[in-house]
C-alpha cells in the first residue's frame, strides 16, 4: 500500500516510462521487419528500386547500382532519362504506368557509365507509398543482354550460333516437326535432364515437362506461333516440373527461323523462378504496407469514438438491464427487455472488434495454454449451430505469451468466419502443431519456435481476387457482415508478433494458418472464481465524468443495496471522502473511472484515496479494454476492474466478492 509523501511519485513516473515503453514497441518491430526486408532485397540477383515519376532514383538495391555502373551517390542524384539509350523509353514507361498502373517486361537499351550497351527487362507498378500516400515507381530490373544479343547473333549462320549457344548461359531450342532439334546445355541444367535425353523428346515427353496447369496455354501458344497467328505472344511465362520433381518458372521467347532450308521455333528460355519468388514477396511488402496503413487510419478513428460510445451503451443498456431485473419472467415486457439485452451482446461484441484497432493499446501478455484458448473458442463460437469442430492439437503444445481476451476475440472471428461459410453445415478442421524453424516461417516473423494453427473448414472456398483483400478493414462479401472479424484478428495477431494467412481456391474450402511465438514459460495456476452474493450494504464513491454512466452506476448500486457517493473526478473524491471521514462515516468500496477528460481520473486518484481509507477496495473502470491499468489492476494500486459496459450482475458479483473479503480480512 502506498505511503504520502514522495513515494507517491513512483508509480506515475513508472506508469510514464510504461506508456513510453508501450510507444516504442511497434517502432522496434517496424524497425526489425525493414532490416529482414533489406537483407532480402540486398541478396537478390535482380535490381529493386524506387523512383519518382519525375525521374529521380529515391532508392535502390546494390544490383542496381551495379546494372547502372555509377556510384550509389550519383545513381540517387542523376537524371535517370540520361542513362536511355533513347530518352522516349522512359517517356513511353511512365505514359503505360500512368495508363494501366502497372508495365511488365518492360524491355529497354541504357548505356553504363563505361559506355557499353546494357539491355534490361523492367516490371514495376504505380503504388501510393510515397509522402501523404503520393504515387511511386516501385519496380524490379533484370539484365538480359545476354539473351538480346543472342538473340541477334541467332541468324548469323549455324556455326557461330552453335557457339554462342554452348556458352550461354540462357537455355536455347530449336522445335521442328515437333521434335527438339537443337537444345543447349543451359536448357538441360533448367529442366535438370541432360541433352542427350531431351534431344530425344518429342511433343509428348515436352507435355511431361510442362506443369500440368499451364501446360493448356503453353500449347496454345505453339499452335497459334506455327499457324502464323498474329495473337501468339511472342514471349510468355509458365512453370516445368524438373527431372527431380521441382517446380520452377521459366520465361520463354520464340521466334520462327530457316533452320535445314525448313521453318523452325527458335526458343530462348530463362529460369525466372527467383524473380517471381522475389515479385511475391514485393507483392506481399505492398499488400502489408497498404493493409498496415488502413489499420493505422481506423485506430485513430477507433481511439477517437471508443470511450464515447462505451459510456453509450453502458447507459442505455444498464437501464435496460435494470428494468429486465425488476419485472418477473412472466411479465410480457420482459420478452422484449430479453431482445435487447441479446442485442446488447452483439452490440458489446462490435466494439471489442473496434477496440481490437486502437492505437496505442498493445496487449497485455501472459503465459497461457494455446491448446486451452483454442478449444474454448471453438466451443462456445459453434455451440448451438451445425458445424462441429474437430481439433488435432499435438500433446504438449508448447505455451505463449497472450492477451487472453484480444487473443480470443481473433479465435472466435475465425471460427465464426468458417462457421458463416458452411451454412448447411459441416465441420471444422483444427491443428496444432509445434513448429522449430531456422528460416523465418512467414515474412512478418523471425526465425525460431511458434505454435502454428491451422483453421481448415469444408465451405466453397474463396477467390483469388478476394483472397487479396480479405484481411481489409470492412471489406465483406456477406450481406449482413460488419467486414471487421477477419481485419480485427490480423490486427490482434500482428500485435502477438504473431501471423495469419489463408490458402484457398473455389470449391476446396479455405483454411486459415496463424504462427504465434511459442515460450518455454509454463501456464500459472488460477484460482477458482468465487462465487458472488445478491445485493450488500454500505457507502460506495463512484467517480465518472460522465453523466449518463455515473447515474447508472448509481442506480445499479441502489438497486444492490448499497449507498452510492457520485463524484465527476479525483479531486471530487478525495474531497467527498475527507468530508465522510469527518462525518465519522467510511467508505465500503470505491469505483474510479480511468479517463477523465477535464481532470484527475482513477490513475491519479487510487494512491490518494487508499492512503485515507486504508483497506478500501477500489475498483479501476474504462472502455478502453487495452489499458494494462484493466489487465493488472493490482500493479497500479487497484483491487480490481470493471470493464464498460457491464451488466448488474457483473457488478454485484465484485463487489460481494470485494467487500466479503475486506470483512474478513
Amino acid at each position: 500500500m502506498a505511503q504520502p509523501g514522495s513515494d507517491d511519485e513512483l508509480p506515475v513516473q513508472s506508469e510514464r516510462r510504461g506508456r513510453l515503453d508501450e510507444q516504442s514497441q511497434p517502432a522496434r518491430a517496424s524497425e526489425s521487419e525493414a532490416t529482414r526486408y533489406r537483407l532480402l532485397l540486398e541478396h537478390l540477383n535482380v535490381g529493386v528500386f524506387v523512383s519518382s515519376l519525375d525521374g529521380r532514383m529515391l532508392e535502390c538495391n546494390d544490383r542496381t547500382v551495379q546494372m547502372s555502373g555509377e556510384s550509389r551517390e550519383m545513381l540517387l542524384s542523376k537524371d535517370l532519362v540520361t542513362h536511355y539509350e533513347n530518352p522516349n523509353d522512359r517517356a513511353r514507361m511512365v505514359a503505360e504506368l500512368r495508363a494501366n498502373g502497372s508495365v511488365r517486361n518492360f524491355e529497354t537499351w541504357t548505356i553504363h557509365r563505361d559506355g557499353k550497351r546494357v539491355a534490361s527487362s523492367m516490371n514495376a507498378v504505380l503504388a501510393p507509398i510515397g509522402p501523404n500516400g503520393a504515387p511511386l515507381i516501385l519496380g524490379m530490373l533484370e539484365d538480359i543482354t545476354e539473351r538480346k544479343l543472342a538473340e541477334e547473333r541467332a541468324g548469323e549462320g549455324e556455326a557461330r550460333f552453335r557457339i554462342v549457344a554452348e556458352q550461354s548461359m540462357l537455355g536455347l531450342v530449336i522445335f521442328q516437326d515437333d521434335k527438339i532439334r537443337f537444345v543447349n546445355q543451359a536448357a538441360a541444367d533448367i529442366s535438370g535432364y541432360s541433352i542427350e535425353e531431351m534431344s530425344r523428346w518429342d511433343v509428348a515427353d515436352m507435355a511431361r515437362v510442362i506443369h500440368p496447369d499451364d501446360a493448356a496455354f503453353v500449347f496454345e501458344q505453339g499452335r497459334k506461333k506455327l499457324a502464323g497467328d498474329p495473337t501468339a505472344l511472342a514471349h510468355y511465362t509458365y512453370r516445368i516440373v524438373t527431372k527431380a520433381g521441382e517446380t520452377r518458372w521459366v520465361e520463354l521467347y520464340s521466334r520462327s527461323i530457316d533452320h535445314a532450308r525448313r521453318t523452325a521455333s527458335f526458343a530462348t528460355m530463362i529460369d525466372v523462378t527467383a524473380r517471381k519468388q522475389a515479385e511475391a514477396s514485393l507483392s506481399q511488402m505492398s499488400l502489408t504496407m497498404e493493409r498496415t496503413a488502413k489499420l493505422e487510419s481506423l485506430g485513430v478513428l477507433a481511439a477517437g469514438i471508443a470511450h464515447d460510445f462505451n459510456n453509450l451503451l453502458a447507459s442505455l443498456f444498464g437501464h435496460l438491464d435494470l428494468a429486465r431485473t425488476r419485472l418477473e419472467p412472466s411479465n410480457a415486457a420482459r420478452v422484449h427487455l430479453d431482445l435487447a439485452h441479446e442485442a446488447f451482446e452483439r452490440a458489446t461484441a462490435l466494439t471489442g472488434q473496434l477496440l481490437a484497432f486502437a492505437k496505442g493499446g498493445a496487449p497485455v501478455r501472459k503465459v497461457g495454454s494455446l491448446a486451452a484458448s483454442v478449444s474454448q473458442c471453438a466451443e462456445f463460437a459453434l455451440s448451438g449451430s451445425n458445424v462441429k469442430a474437430e481439433l488435432d492439437l499435438e500433446p504438449g503444445l508448447w505455451n505463449a505469451e497472450f492477451d487472453a481476451n484480444q487473443l480470443a476475440q481473433a479465435f472466435d472471428n475465425i471460427v465464426i468466419n468458417a462457421k458463416q461459410a458452411m451454412p448447411s453445415g459441416g465441420t471444422l478442421h483444427i491443428v496444432g502443431r509445434n513448429v522449430t524453424s531456422q528460416q523465418a516461417p512467414a515474412p512478418e516473423l523471425r526465425p525460431g519456435r511458434y505454435v502454428k494453427l491451422s483453421f481448415a473448414d469444408q465451405g466453397p472456398g474463396i477467390s483469388a481476387a478476394i483472397l487479396q483483400r480479405i484481411f481489409d478493414p470492412f471489406f465483406t462479401t456477406k450481406a449482413a457482415g460488419s467486414g471487421i472479424g477477419l481485419a480485427a484478428a490480423y490486427a490482434i495477431l500482428k500485435r502477438h508478433d504473431g501471423h495469419i494467412e489463408v490458402e484457398s481456391r473455389p470449391g476446396a474450402g479455405a483454411t486459415f494458418h496463424v504462427w504465434l511465438p511459442a515460450t518455454a514459460e509454463a501456464t500459472p495456476g488460477t484460482e477458482p472464481s468465487p462465487v458472488g452474493t445478491q445485493g450488500g450494504h454500505g457507502l460506495v464513491l463512484v467517480m465518472d465524468d460522465d453523466d449518463m454512466v455515473r447515474q447508472l452506476a448509481s442506480s445499479m448500486l441502489e438497486y444492490l443495496g448499497y449507498q452510492p457517493i457520485p463524484t465527476c473526478d479525483g479531486s471530487e473524491a478525495l474531497e467527498r471522502t475527507r468530508a465522510l471521514l469527518a462525518e465519522g462515516k467510511r467508505l465500503s468500496a470505491a469505483m474510479l473511472d480511468l479517463t477523465v477528460r477535464s481532470g484527475e481520473g482513477g490513475r491519479d486518484t487510487v494512491r490518494p484515496l487508499a492512503t485515507l481509507v486504508p483497506g478500501l477496495p477500489i475498483i479501476a473502470s474504462s472502455g478502453y479494454s487495452d489499458d494494462p491499468v484493466m489487465a493488472e489492476p493490482e500493479l497500479f494500486g487497484f483491487s480490481a476492474s470493471l470493464h464498460k459496459p457491464f451488466r448488474l450482475s457483473d457488478l454485484d458479483e465484485l463487489l460481494s466478492r470485494l467487500v466479503s473479503r475486506q470483512h474478513k480480512s
